[in-house]
């Protein structure tokens, strides 16, 4: 149980009605403060949101991660940065892009245990290519490995995203969202 806890609760102006992650509600650190200043751990990451995310385009989300991907960038370390913009047949419209934690079933390699028989076999495949990226990620601190399409380190200067896009593939570009 998360006791009400989630991104959008956590932004709230009006009195909480959920417990903090934290035991005295407060952060030891905070992390945008460390990314900028460069004291962090300095490892591999991988940042994203979903197409639909929190916010949307601009917000604190989508645009909040390609802010962070160019901070953690800026202090040599590799990012991979993506947008998750596939939308499961089972969840309905795509046009609607995908919402926030839609990704997690795919991610996970395990979509046919949240859409059941709805499960078509583009689901499945967009569940192995994107979960082959997090295992070779996990490895060695690059996701690239399998026999997948090349995904390059972000560069803020190109503004590229991996999108994992609504037709089921892979596809690295510049970012059209990038202002």
């Amino acid at each position: 149980m998360t006791d009400g806890l989630n991104m959008s609760s956590m932004r709230a102006t009006s009195p909480r009605t959920h417990s903090s992650p934290f035991a005295d509600d407060k952060l030891a650190v905070r992390p945008l403060t460390a990314y900028q200043s460069g004291a962090f751990a300095r490892v591999p990451v991988m940042i994203g949101a979903t197409s639909a995310d929190i916010g949307g385009r601009k917000g604190v989300m989508i645009a909040g991660a390609r802010r962070l991907a160019g901070a953690i960038t800026g202090h040599g370390v590799p990012v991979y940065h993506y947008r998750f913009s596939y939308v499961a047949p089972a969840q309905g419209n795509p046009k609607s892009g995908a919402w926030h934690a839609s990704d997690i079933p795919f991610f996970l390699d395990n979509a046919a245990i949240k859409y059941g028989e709805k499960t078509t076999p583009r689901d499945v495949e967009m569940g192995h290519i994107i979960s082959g990226y997090v295992v070779d990620f996990a490895k060695s601190g690059n996701p690239n490995g399998r026999e997948l399409p090349r995904w390059a380190p972000f560069n803020p200067k190109v503004n590229d995203v991996m999108d994992f896009n609504q037709e089921g593939k892979a596809v690295q570009g510049k970012d059209p969202w990038a202002s």
